[in-house]
């Protein structure tokens, strides 16, 4: 009997998850408020965050390791900006 957490029932979705953040953090931008301040904030956070998604399928098809390892690197440094926003506005 497989158990929920079996290598075989395992999905690798991430790409498709980044993408899903990515939307849900444009709608959560919308809600910031229309000053100078909050629009390069809301455009800067949107940014990043559709970044990281797109970081993340050129990582799909590296042209070597160390190029993966650029790439996720990116992914990641994105997704740490992405969170430093969301976490104080």
């Amino acid at each position: 009997m497989k158990n929920e957490f079996s290598k075989e029932q395992r999905t690798y979705d991430l790409a498709d998850r980044l993408v899903r953040f990515s939307t849900m953090i444009g709608q959560m931008a919308e809600s910031i408020i229309d000053s100078k301040e909050g629009i390069n904030i809301r455009n800067q956070l949107i940014r990043s965050c559709s970044s990281a998604a797109l970081n993340y399928g050129e990582a799909l098809v590296p042209e070597s390791t160390a190029d993966f390892i650029h790439k996720i690197s990116i992914c990641l440094k994105e997704l740490m900006e992405s969170r430093t926003f969301k976490n104080n506005y």
